[in-house]
């Protein structure tokens, strides 16, 4: 449903859906916001899933744009979490001892 709505200092923004559609195998939705006052035209494609913007242009044409690409969704490696060889894990206990 397309929309009007009032901005601060009184322009109107003009927000248009898109509709959804998959990026990298991830459901996004779309949206166009036109802002009358400043002439200014955003799109942006939001992952209700990830709860992230995936693609924000802005400008026509786009003079801004950030795209997140190459998503993997899978747990990541548990190793990460631990420190590197030679670093050991304290207790708090042990770690007011060595103060």
């Amino acid at each position: 449903m397309v929309r009007d709505e009032k901005e601060p200092g009184g322009g109107l923004s003009h927000i248009e859906p898109l509709g959804a559609k998959l990026l990298d195998g991830v459901r996004v939705l779309g949206k166009r916001v036109t802002r009358t006052a400043t002439a200014t035209v955003a799109e942006g494609w939001y992952s209700p899933e990830l709860q992230e913007i995936l693609v924000l242009k802005v400008g026509d044409p786009e003079v801004y744009r950030a795209e997140l690409t190459e998503i993997v969704q899978k747990e990541p490696d548990a190793t990460s979490f631990y420190p590197p060889k030679g670093y050991k894990i304290l207790s708090d206990i042990e770690q007011q001892e060595q103060r």
